[in-house]
């Protein structure tokens, strides 16, 4: 079977051999193909609602793997024990849902040895919530699939350096390598950034006179990293 983009490079930060705990597995095509393109021997797949975990059984059901994937149906972390699970994967969900399933389930999250995350929105605020707790990002990606750019990360305990807002906020790992795709994306936030500072700017209320100027600043930054990443790709 073949992934989309953006569970093909979920797949890509999957270490071999090892058991995945997929929650939110929708359709289970990440369980499923982890098992037929042997990367893992056996993962845990979890749904919380009847309906996709109906469907996911009868997927897994016809392609024989009901030995290999363990099928649950239940809320995030709490169907699991502590250590069953090597990598947990949470994606395709919001930045608040991923934050309230690993803080409900703790003792599971702190058994694993990494966290594969594809969240749905506020990277910049995932990214800092996690390195607050604890776990420092080891690899990420940068999807464009169906007219969105979808961040992919890889993260595992231990404390993270100290990197700028701007970093936080683009993927501090994105900007270090300057993925192929960063450029489109500091472009598409520019261009974003502008229009909400013309319509500030239109209203001629000074109470945001701030929020102007802050927004100004901020285009200043993207703007260098956009002249930054120009330049790379010439030379």
């Amino acid at each position: 079977m073949q992934l989309s983009k953006r569970l093909a490079a979920v797949a890509a930060f999957i270490p071999s051999g090892c058991v995945v705990a997929d929650i939110g597995t929708d359709h289970a095509d990440l369980p499923i193909y982890l098992v037929k393109n042997k990367i893992c021997p056996r993962v845990i797949a979890v749904e919380n609602k009847r309906g996709p975990w109906l469907r996911a059984r009868a997927n897994i059901e016809s392609c024989g793997l009901q030995g290999y994937i363990d099928l649950r149906l239940g809320d995030g972390l709490q169907v699991l024990r502590p250590g069953e699970a090597q990598v947990l994967v949470l994606a395709g969900i919001g930045c608040l849902t991923i934050q309230q399933v690993l803080a409900a389930g703790q003792d599971v999250w702190w058994s694993a040895h990494r966290l594969v995350i594809q969240p749905q929105n506020k990277w910049q605020e995932l990214r800092l919530w996690l390195s607050a707790a604890g776990w420092r990002l080891t690899g990420e990606d940068l999807i464009y699939e169906g007219r969105h750019f979808y961040a992919v990360m890889a993260l595992e305990p231990g404390p993270s350096p100290p990197y700028s807002s701007l970093e936080w906020e683009l993927g501090p790992l994105l900007v270090a390598r300057r993925h192929p795709l960063l450029l489109a994306l500091v472009e598409k936030k520019i261009k974003k950034l502008e229009i909400i500072k013309r319509n500030l700017a239109g209203s001629h209320r000074p109470s945001l006179n701030d929020r102007v100027q802050e927004i100004g600043e901020k285009l200043l930054q993207l703007e260098e990293i956009r002249q930054w990443l120009q330049n790379a790709r010439k030379s």
